[in-house]
């Protein structure tokens, strides 16, 4: 299997310190300063939907812009963990699928709620995922305890019903399941418009999952034999080259493509556009000292010409 160098790991892992340390940046500028006043995130806020309170705050607006915040800095972790693991010495193996899926889902998340076709939309796509987050948990621990703020509790069932009893008085439509592969397919597929394969991003997520989820057909090529005395001894699995390059890439992409919709919604001021375009700049290019053409790419360049 081709290996990376030790200069190549840091190199990646710089990538993905650059482009999280400017999305959390950038976060944090949309929800901690006050807004451009013609953005839609200040627009939002003040439309009477929004006004009437929502699941768990007074204005429904205010509680979406929260949960994309958070939702997006848990995108921007999983970067974090993975530029620790690649600046380590460790082995680069089925953890980085993991952890790229996570922070796709994150990343596809927000993307969704923020490419709604009308401020209803966008609600009506937040309380979906809110609502479907806390099936599973209604399911099976009804009393389950979840503490809000002022120090109320209530069982997670209580609180699903809730948010679905919110989006009925808000007159919205019926809460439906969120499918995660199709958030994440959706993202993944806005990476490259010319892909000819229109279902190629939920391919992609299924790859991830189903070495996330250590599956045999999907993780043989992650798989190094050792042997002694003749004999297979044991089994590790490590990353090749290609693979971990195209996490890398997919992570990178999906916080840039989330990040600039959350910068779009907010209407980001140009000093700190130039700033996150300065973060994707020194991304870019600590990824391209690693990503070297093949030879197979420079023959191809060549018969193209």
């Amino acid at each position: 299997m081709t290996v990376f160098t030790r200069d190549e790991r840091l190199d990646l892992g710089r990538a993905l310190v650059a482009i999280a340390n400017g999305a959390e940046k950038l976060v944090r500028r949309c929800l901690d300063l006050p807004a451009d006043a013609a953005s839609f995130a200040v627009q939002h806020q003040a439309l009477a939907i929004a006004t009437r309170g929502s699941w768990r705050g007074s204005n429904a607006f205010r509680c979406l812009d929260e949960d994309i915040g958070l939702v997006l800095f848990s995108g921007t972790n999983h970067l974090r963990t993975v530029a620790t693991i690649l600046r380590s010495d460790m082995v680069l193996g089925t953890a980085l699928a993991t952890l790229t899926r996570g922070a796709l889902e994150a990343f596809g998340r927000a993307l969704w709620i923020l490419s709604g076709d009308s401020p209803g939309d966008m609600l009506w796509r937040h309380a979906c995922l809110a609502f479907d987050d806390l099936e599973y948990p209604s399911k099976i621990a009804p009393k389950e305890r979840l503490e809000r703020r002022g120090g109320e509790k209530h069982d997670a069932d209580a609180f699903r019903l809730g948010i679905g009893e919110w989006a009925q008085n808000a007159e919205l439509p019926k809460l439906k399941k969120v499918s995660q592969a199709q958030l994440v397919g959706d993202l993944v597929q806005g990476f490259d418009a010319d892909w000819p394969d229109k279902t190629m991003g939920k391919q992609v997520y299924s790859d991830l999952s189903g070495v996330a989820h250590a599956q045999w057909f999907s993780i043989h090529s992650y798989v190094k034999e050792i042997h002694r005395d003749g004999r297979l001894y044991s089994m590790t699995l490590e990353a090749s080259r290609d693979p971990v390059l195209e996490y890398v890439a997919m992570l990178y992409l999906g916080a840039v493509r989330s990040h600039e919709a959350l910068a779009g919604y907010f209407n980001l001021p140009q000093a700190e556009a130039e700033r996150w375009n300065a973060a994707k700049q020194i991304a870019r290019e600590s990824f391209e000292r690693v990503h070297r053409p093949t030879e197979s790419d420079e023959d191809g360049k060549a018969g193209a010409q």
